[in-house]
């Protein structure tokens, strides 16, 4: 069955079309309704029946995530597309933010759970502070796409060194805050 799957995508137009589901601009389309329709957005911080769970995907439901799904087909569109965090696209707000910044923003409301306190700006970046008796760590947050070399990983890592220079610091990544809090304990 996954090979018929694969060959039917491999068209070039079947492919163009489901690409075109990627795009939050097109009311009748999965993006939108993701992004756009009635809270989905703010309600589902990874993902549920109404946009990726359902019997046949069962063993996968931890793997599910429909920010990232939608930031892998952006960069399938156009290898000029930003992803990060907090920058819009094009006329949609970016579907992490909400997840990032703001006084209801999930991430930031478990990692205090967690002992950290209150966001801290490193750079263009927000970062969590946790001093216990051990160990000084700094969680700063990150795009789950992003790898070590990331300039605005680089540069938020510089100013949190220099800001704290006993502390460790460490790339947080959204997409496993959300799935095992206890990893950033």
């Amino acid at each position: 069955m996954g090979q018929v799957i694969v060959n039917f995508l491999a068209q070039p137009e079947e492919f163009e079309k489901l690409m075109a589901h990627a795009k939050p601009t097109h009311s009748n389309n999965i993006a939108w309704k993701w992004m756009a329709e009635q809270g989905h957005a703010n309600d589902c911080d990874t993902s549920c029946n109404l946009c990726l769970r359902d019997y046949q995907s069962l063993a996968y439901h931890g793997l599910l995530d429909w920010r990232l799904a939608l930031d892998m087909a952006r960069l399938l569109m156009s290898d000029s597309a930003v992803i990060d965090l907090l920058s819009p696209w094009n006329q949609s707000a970016n579907p992490w933010q909400n997840l990032v910044q703001g006084k209801n923003a999930r991430i930031s409301a478990t990692l205090q759970r967690l002992g950290y306190k209150p966001p801290t700006p490193f750079g263009t970046l927000t970062g969590y502070v946790h001093k216990r008796p051990m160990r000084q760590l700094i969680q700063i947050v990150r795009h789950p796409l992003w790898q070590d070399n990331q300039p605005q990983w680089l540069a938020a890592k510089m100013v949190a060194e220099a800001q704290y220079p006993d502390y460790e610091i460490q790339a947080a990544n959204p997409f496993i805050i959300l799935r095992r809090p206890g990893d950033y304990v």
